[in-house]
């Protein structure tokens, strides 16, 4: 059945326009970093407005609550009709189950509702349950991964988000009851995004959800990611610190039982990947929080090669070959340009950057075109704007391409041209900021 509908019929289908309205779950190119992207691009956008931010998650059962008959209608709906619809019919009806403890079975009972679970049609059938969501809201923008949904509002006026977000409310209650689902009201939040400089009087605002007041928090976990409600991923900065610590605390005790590499081996793995985690997002924190990071990463490179807690950390990086937490964001954030220039973002991150050839009506052949250079949109608020992932990754792309190649040691640099695939624009930036350590070293040592 798998292989008939995900490998066979599914395949006829465009993701783009089945899943629509911001469904990226199903699209397979899209990583959840990705989606953090997307999710942070239009919260950037707001300058003196408030905008609220809704996070709806429905129960943790919603996959075993999926009616039948309705799954089943939508799908004819979508073009699966015939024989296809009934076999799909035939997949779900006369299931049975039952629980088994300590040897001791239960009564077996009919499977009347839900979705297999325990392959990728399982949730491939529960989105496509939950993909019409979109049509029962009107002036609110939404967006779906897996069993969670976001409903996002802009306005200058409180007023205003109160009176459109209660309308569209009940809109989704209203949804959810036709389609038999339940909401998780304990996992669902109310977070208004707005300046340090504004300040909301939360008491006046008053937002219901089926009946129940939902109260505004300073911050929320999205996909594993910290989001405050002034943009400054202070509280994320916080809780990745944590995790790093603790990690400092592992490896400290585990080099002495397992050589370099094997302690190399569990930095990639448990700090570098808490690091790397949504760092396009987080990443356009204050240098405040970058400089925290960056001394519990000293630090761990301290540990692994036993050095003394005050000594340079430069000629260890480049030893470990590894990069440190500003050149790690910068390189993710060039990645997503690269992605961008390759065409390989998915439609809806391609609009985040224009070329710059593309701006000018020119006929002459400009530096800027011949190295692919970012056009570099005008902001209106220097702290917010300078934060956007448009303008701060097209910065970042212009200046470090600026010739159009990167200087990898003495006497080698290597042009963006030659640069064929992702994987060798990786080791091209990496080696050009493990260079560009050595540079500082020497400097340092000639000073000295």
């Amino acid at each position: 059945m798998k292989k008939v509908l995900g490998g066979g019929a599914l395949k006829t289908w465009n993701p783009n326009w089945l899943f629509q309205g911001g469904h990226w779950y199903w699209k397979h190119w899209i990583s959840t970093g990705k989606y953090l992207n997307l999710c942070t691009v239009f919260l950037h956008y707001w300058k003196s407005t408030t905008l609220a931010y809704r996070l709806l998650q429905l129960t943790p059962s919603a996959f075993d609550t999926v009616h039948h008959n309705i799954l089943c209608e939508k799908l004819q709906a979508y073009g699966l009709r015939g024989n296809i619809n009934n076999l799909l019919k035939s997949y779900l009806s006369n299931r049975k189950q039952f629980v088994s403890i300590n040897g001791f079975d239960s009564v077996l009972k009919d499977v009347t509702c839900g979705v297999p679970q325990g392959s990728s049609l399982g949730p491939l059938l529960f989105l496509l349950f939950i993909n019409d969501f979109r049509l029962c809201l009107s002036k609110t923008s939404m967006g779906h991964f897996a069993d969670d949904t976001i409903i996002v509002y802009n306005s200058k006026k409180a007023k205003t988000i109160e009176t459109i977000i209660n309308t569209e409310l009940k809109l989704v209650i209203k949804w959810l009851r036709l389609n038999k689902l339940s909401l998780n009201t304990g996992k669902t939040e109310l977070i208004f995004f707005h300046s340090s400089r504004h300040t909301l009087k939360y008491d006046n605002i008053f937002i219901n959800l089926n009946g129940k007041r939902l109260n505004p928090v300073d911050h929320i976990k999205y996909l594993g990611v910290y989001i405050d409600k002034f943009l400054l991923w202070n509280h994320h900065i916080n809780e990745l610190s944590k995790k790093l610590s603790r990690v400092n605390g592992i490896i400290s005790k585990l080099r002495y039982n397992a050589p370099s590499d094997i302690c190399l081996q569990v930095y990639y793995a448990i700090f570098y990947s808490h690091l790397i985690y949504g760092c396009n997002v987080w990443g356009l924190t204050s240098e405040e929080n970058i400089n925290k990071l960056q001394v519990l990463q000293n630090k761990c490179i301290r540990i692994m090669t036993f050095s003394p807690w005050n000594s340079s950390t430069n000629h260890l990086f480049i030893r470990l070959n590894l990069l440190k937490v500003r050149e790690i964001i910068k390189l993710n954030h060039l990645k997503l340009v690269y992605d961008f220039q390759c065409q390989r973002l998915p439609l809806d991150l391609m609009t985040l950057f224009i070329l710059s050839k593309d701006v000018h009506t020119t006929n002459l052949m400009l530096n800027s075109s011949i190295n692919n250079l970012l056009f570099i949109p005008s902001i209106e608020t220097k702290t917010y704007g300078n934060q956007s992932i448009r303008y701060h990754c097209a910065k970042l792309w212009n200046d470090t391409f600026k010739t159009g190649s990167l200087q990898i040691n003495k006497s080698k640099s290597k042009h963006i041209s030659l640069i064929n695939s992702i994987h060798q624009f990786k080791n091209a930036l990496k080696k050009h900021y493990l260079y560009r350590y050595y540079l500082e070293l020497s400097w340092i040592l000639i000073i000295f």
